[in-house]
């Protein structure tokens, strides 16, 4: 359940940076709103004065009033609405920014639980869906509020009855919109969320487009797609439809308040003109009747306030579930004061699981020293790669330390840790960007001859000078457009560059041929030289050169010892 008062507040709250430009649009609204009255009045003294009184010499300064006052509710209209939306954008912009960047230090256990296409469909679908709110909504609604107000005064101080008479609809058209409020807003919450699976989905069909076709899977791929397109459907026609009709309930709420105007206004006219007096002319009335139309739009406006309010509410909901969730990990209040690491590393009686209560690491107790080349051997599954995992400090311990230098990991600083600690996978994932800014992507200071030179040592150089492009060539989706050799040495080169003190190779020579493998052999040889190196494997053949192996099953070190010993 969402308290839309509080949820109001905290979307408002993105707005108070710019507090001094909302006066100055505020101010704008109000002379804008001032000036459009003005036409209706000038209508009525035309007919008044220069009809009724026959009154000629009036007619050319009133058209030109009439003129002037057209022409300042444009330009106001104008300086308002750009204001207005330059603001609204940037506060989008500020929404966008700030979930980018609370994401980015969110846990990798969070987006364990979460699925990209929904993350993406928050950032730029809710961002727009608030955007919406806070240039109609808000600036919009502020403005018809004060329309109906100042229209209000005016309609009051020329015929209290008739005025009565044309804002009677207001408080029926408030009371029904807010009967409807709960309802609307569960439909759209309803929308959003089968497109937000729909997009997930998309995204998941297009990154796995090379399964689907080599499976021949594009039938029963296109028919899943439809099922959550129709639920897309569905659910948007059933939320736009209860909306729809609302509308025109309302509208015709409003209008019905014309045939009493006529009624009451026509009768206090043939009264007055009985009378002998001038108290409710002719003017007046249309006057009053021109005041209604024009209070018409502020109004069936006001009655799209809660389809804003609704879109709005629901998409800041979802924005504000990324917000308030608070990173797992965290830098220490009181870090160690190092930059600067040797690579010692022990793992004290460390206990860790995905799942607290199914334990992957069991006790495992391990020291390495400095520039020393481990190799972790096992069956898939057995908790090799989340033991590098608890290293890199993705995940913290359940139990337990990991030390560096003999400071636990908890009290060195993610930058410093990050920067010390380099990693080349299997897979491989490389930006769609040149290669040179993938290579210096842990460096992004690097120069270009410190480039070439960790891709000359990663013997990437050769085939990176035969692309069209050179470094500057762009390397696909996924690094789509390179082999697995060629990415896995763009990723060996990354990890140059940094020149790391601790090097991971979680199984960094797999699935490549015989010759490729034999290059970024040669390449790791240069990479794990003077660096505490942790490398992955299944069999023992892969890591003959490593100084020592531990052999892992069900998260615990059943043997140690050499290549040959084992």
């Amino acid at each position: 359940c969402v308290n839309s008062k509080i949820m109001l507040r905290r979307v408002l709250q993105f707005a108070y940076p710019y507090r001094f430009q909302y006066i100055l649009l505020i101010l704008l609204m109000a002379m804008g709103t001032l000036i459009q009255i003005l036409p209706s009045i000038i209508t009525g003294k035309i007919i008044d004065h220069v009809i009724g009184e026959k009154k000629v010499e009036l007619l050319i300064p009133l058209l030109l009033g009439l003129f002037g006052a057209m022409l300042g509710s444009t330009i106001t209209h104008i300086l308002h609405a750009r204001l207005g939306i330059k603001i609204a954008s940037r506060i989008t912009a500020s929404i966008r920014q700030k979930t980018f960047d609370h994401l980015q230090s969110l846990s990798l256990k969070y987006f364990d639980k979460q699925i990209n296409g929904v993350l993406m469909n928050r950032i730029s679908s809710d961002a727009q869906s608030m955007q919406g709110f806070l240039v109609e909504g808000v600036q919009y609604s502020v403005y018809n509020i004060m329309l109906i107000v100042f229209i209000a005064i005016t309609l009051f101080s020329m015929n209290p009855m008739v005025g009565i008479v044309i804002l009677l609809p207001i408080p029926l058209v408030i009371y029904i919109s807010k009967r409807s409020w709960r309802k609307i807003h569960f439909y759209f919450r309803k929308s959003w969320d089968a497109s937000s699976l729909m997009h997930a989905y998309l995204s998941d069909s297009l990154s796995g487009i090379k399964e689907i076709k080599t499976t021949g899977q594009e039938a029963v791929t296109r028919e899943k797609f439809q099922i959550r397109n129709t639920l897309v459907t569905e659910s948007s026609i059933q939320a736009e439809r209860s909306w729809q009709t609302l509308i025109p309930f309302l509208n015709l709420t409003i209008q019905c308040s014309l045939l009493l105007v006529w009624y009451f206004g026509a009768g206090d006219v043939i009264k007055s003109m009985n009378l002998g007096d001038k108290s409710f002319t002719t003017g007046n009335l249309v006057t009053m009747i021109g005041l209604m139309g024009l209070m018409f739009g502020p109004l069936q406006l006001l009655t799209r306030l809660n389809d804003w309010v609704a879109r709005a509410l629901s998409a800041a909901e979802r924005i504000f579930e990324i917000l308030d969730t608070k990173p797992q990990i965290e830098d220490s209040l009181h870090p160690a004061a190092i930059l600067q690491l040797t690579g010692a590393v022990e793992f004290q009686d460390v206990v860790f699981g995905y799942d607290k209560h199914k334990p992957v690491i069991n006790h495992l107790s391990i020291t390495i020293k400095p520039g020393e080349m481990i190799g972790f051997v096992g069956k898939s599954g057995v908790g090799k790669s989340t033991i590098m995992k608890l290293l890199l400090r993705l995940y913290d311990v359940d139990d337990g330390k990991i030390l560096i230098d003999g400071i636990n990991i908890k009290d060195i600083k993610r930058d410093v840790l990050n920067s010390n600690i380099s990693v080349v996978m299997q897979d491989t994932f490389l930006f769609n960007s040149s290669i040179a800014d993938n290579i210096s992507f842990a460096k992004p200071t690097a120069t270009r001859i410190e480039i070439i030179n960790a891709a000359m040592l990663a013997n990437a150089h050769e085939f990176i000078m035969k692309l069209p492009n050179g470094y500057d060539a762009f390397v696909g989706e996924r690094g789509a457009k390179l082999s697995g050799g060629e990415r896995q040495r763009i990723a060996i080169a990354r990890a140059l560059i940094s020149n790391p003190k601790i090097l991971i190779l979680d199984e960094a020579t797999a699935s490549v041929d015989t010759e490729t493998e034999q290059k970024i052999q040669q390449a790791l040889q240069r990479l794990i030289k003077g660096r505490t190196t942790f490398a992955i494997a299944h069999r023992l053949s892969t890591l003959r050169n490593a100084d020592r192996l531990f052999v892992i099953e069900q998260g615990e070190v059943k043997e140690n010892g050499t290549h040959d010993e084992l």
